[in-house]
């Protein structure tokens, strides 16, 4: 192997696979080019290796021939933890890939034709509160469903006006758990309704969960709003 530098071009070869990797996957889903910060990253991550390995194989090709053991161990202590790292930083940016194509549908939906598809965004028990339709009647009707981010993030919510058979029967749909009457609780659940509204002043909020995501729906008059708040 060493009378051929068959290991000086077995590190060349593995950086620039990895490179090439991390190139594809940068190039198409996370470059900026008006952004200074993503230049250099590419620079980093991409040019500083390949350029590296690239420059240990052609002088340990002159060097080899008199100092074959100080060109080995030198190759080695140089191209082995920068191969470690560079593959640590591909392997994240296959998962951030993995991620960020799991998230390419979940888009933000503001309009009301768009509901079926906010409501299918996520799984069934986390949705399981707001209606399957929206009322024939309803009226003044808003929505916001946000994307999910890296760290499971969303805002979801429906508000719309009907009338008070409508109301009523989602009270008793939704009774009240005292399990959530404490002040944390509370104070939740009316800072995620107060984000939406902008005031929380004469309205009844019915706590369904309140956990890594907050279920919940509120009341007034005849204004409902069902609300899902993943943090």
């Amino acid at each position: 192997m060493d009378s051929n530098n068959d290991y000086l071009k077995f590190y060349f070869k593995i950086s620039a696979v990895l490179s090439l990797i991390y190139l594809t996957i940068y190039w198409l889903f996370f470059y900026h080019n008006d952004d200074f910060s993503y230049i250099l990253m590419l620079i980093l991550i991409f040019i500083i290796p390949i350029i590296t390995s690239g420059l240990i194989m052609f002088i340990g090709r002159i060097t080899k021939e008199n100092h074959p053991k100080i060109t080995k161990i030198i190759a080695n202590l140089i191209n082995v933890p920068i191969l470690i790292i560079h593959f640590c930083c591909v392997s994240l940016m296959l998962l951030a890939f993995w991620a960020f194509s799991d998230m390419v549908n979940d888009a933000e939906y503001t309009d009301i034709n768009d509901y079926p598809k906010a409501i299918k965004a996520y799984i069934p028990e986390a949705v399981e509160h707001f209606p399957n339709e929206i009322p024939k009647n309803a009226s003044n009707i808003s929505m916001l469903k946000t994307p999910s981010s890296f760290t499971g993030d969303s805002e979801f919510y429906l508000k719309f006006d009907t009338d008070k058979n409508y109301i009523d029967s989602q009270k008793n749909l939704f009774k009240y758990n005292k399990k959530f009457n404490n002040e944390y609780d509370i104070n939740r659940a009316n800072n995620v309704l107060n984000s939406i509204i902008g005031d929380t002043k004469g309205w009844e909020i019915i706590t369904i969960e309140s956990s890594s995501c907050y279920r919940g729906v509120a009341f007034k008059n005849n204004s409902i709003i069902y609300t899902l708040y993943c943090d």
